[in-house]
């Protein structure tokens, strides 16, 4: 068993850091075509952030900024310095378990969180090519073998990727 794992608070560094980590994983662990799961991981990392960010008063996949080329100003980060002083975190663990890559994600987000992505379980590409949400999820759960998500009564989301070794498309 090989195991990589990282905690954080959410902000822009978490999801630099986990798409390194994630990358350098799936290449160690001999994952073929490892640049589509990197992008399925990244995919989930986003919501994740975006989640946990959501409960201080923010919003946009990191944070309230619009554009990620300018470089962060405080007012950009607002979300993130909120949710830096609460204790709220995410984590990203990735195992190598007998022939199978088990990448878990986990976070705090409201409590809805969940019933949403829920909801979205039966939609195709063509239901959300105009939606402003939901393609990463959807495509995070074609990439993947297996994908599921929970969350438990204190708003703790865990969301789970497997894939198994044996069937890379």
């Amino acid at each position: 068993m090989v195991r990589m794992m990282i905690e954080s608070e959410p902000s822009r560094k978490f999801i630099d850091l986990s798409d390194e980590m994630t990358e350098s994983f799936l290449k160690y662990t001999g994952v073929p075509q490892y640049r589509k799961l990197c992008f399925a991981v990244h995919e989930l990392v986003i919501n994740a952030v975006e989640a946990s960010l959501s409960q201080y008063g923010c919003s946009g996949a990191y944070g309230a900024c619009g554009a990620e080329e300018q470089g962060p100003s405080l007012a950009d980060r607002s979300g993130e310095l909120k949710a830096a002083g609460s204790g709220c975190t995410i984590s990203l663990k990735m195992e190598l378990v007998e022939s199978d890559i088990v990448i878990t994600i986990s976070n705090r987000a409201e409590p809805s969180a969940v019933q949403r992505l829920h909801s979205m379980r039966g939609m195709t590409l063509d239901d959300l090519l105009h939606e402003e949400r939901g393609r990463g999820l959807l495509i995070a759960k074609r990439l993947s073998d297996e994908l599921t998500f929970d969350q438990d009564e204190r708003g703790q989301i865990t969301i789970e990727l497997r894939k198994r070794r044996r069937r890379w498309a």
